[in-house]
């Protein structure tokens, strides 16, 4: 994921916020970043 940003940001791109990356179901910890994701997206 973060060579991702990287190139993504190398391409000019602005991420509206740090990437979230988790396996399966999301812990509490991943959840709670997906839900700030959203917000800083919506």
């Amino acid at each position: 994921m973060i060579d991702w940003e990287a190139r993504c940001a190398a391409a000019g791109a602005v991420l509206a916020c740090d990437s979230v990356t988790c396996q399966n179901a999301p812990d509490d910890s991943a959840a709670a970043a997906c839900s700030a994701m959203g917000e800083a997206l919506a």
